[in-house]
């Protein structure tokens, strides 16, 4: 357990706000803060003054009722202000003093507030845990294959013709690895496995990614690097140099992607008896 006193100023008065951190457990805590009679009577009086100020009633000019009029006109919401602000300045002080690095308050208990009595407040929170970190340099790690294998692509793809679901596909072209062979196969792909729909669209470089900047490193982005802002930039053109064919040759590559999978033998052959395993096109 922690202890903390600190001064605080409440109209005009200065007061020791106690505040005490009880441990729950390694990341859980209780922060107990209790303010005197004295405190808690400061604090009623300085939300009463509030009102005070800005109360309209009949007779007199604002700022200008008697307290004990204005009190007890406002009593609910001078109860509710003055209850707000005990608990408020408890959490408030007690996150100053404790420094603690709360993720979620969990639990808060006030008690019963009343101005001229003593006043507790518990909030139970939970705290960011604190650790060493062990030395890792030159731990061997063993990193699986992300990329799907061929059968594992096949399986996924049976797997929804089983449930009867029509598939829509979407591929990304332009990529260093592609080649003008690369892409159109992707179309014999699509064609393959009958997909309902396929779209294949180029690359897009937009600024503040990994691949813009290595695209403008290496020199390789068109348009002045502001393709969106180009006039005379068409949507699913090629906005930058691919690594294995012209530009031109990568945009006229997806519009003949398009064209092929479209085309009226696609749809054909794509509209007869389902999918089952791999087929000729």
């Amino acid at each position: 357990m922690t202890g903390f006193a600190r001064g605080t100023t409440v109209g005009g008065y200065f007061f020791i706000v106690n505040i005490e951190i009880k441990d729950v457990s390694a990341t859980r805590k209780n922060m107990v803060a209790t303010l005197t009679q004295s405190e808690v009577a400061a604090e009623h009086a300085a939300v009463v003054a509030e009102f005070v100020k800005y109360a309209r009633l009949p007779g007199f000019r604002p700022g200008k009722a008697p307290a004990a009029m204005v009190q007890k006109q406002f009593a609910r919401q001078i109860d509710e202000d003055f209850k707000q602000k005990i608990t408020a300045k408890a959490y408030q002080d007690g996150l100053k003093e404790s420094k603690l690095d709360v993720l979620n308050v969990i639990d808060l208990q006030t008690g019963d507030i009343k101005a001229g009595t003593e006043a507790t407040i518990t909030v139970t929170v939970d705290v960011r845990p604190t650790f060493e970190l062990p030395g890792y340099n030159g731990i061997a790690v063993t990193v699986a294959p992300v990329d799907p294998t061929a059968e594992e692509i096949d399986a996924a793809i049976d797997e929804l013709r089983h449930y009867g679901l029509q598939t829509w596909a979407a591929f990304t072209v332009g990529h260093d690895t592609d080649t003008v062979e690369s892409i159109k196969e992707t179309v014999a792909f699509a064609m393959r496995n009958k997909f309902t729909f396929a779209a294949f669209n180029i690359l897009s470089p937009y600024p503040g990614t990994p691949f813009y900047d290595r695209l403008a490193a290496d020199g390789r982005l068109l348009y002045g690097g502001r393709w969106w802002l180009d006039p005379t930039y068409r949507f699913n053109y090629a906005a930058f140099v691919p690594a294995h064919m012209t530009a031109d040759e990568l945009t006229q590559t997806a519009f003949w992607c398009r064209r092929r999978f479209n085309s009226s033998r696609s749809r054909l052959h794509r509209s007869r008896r389902p999918y089952q395993g791999h087929c000729a096109d």
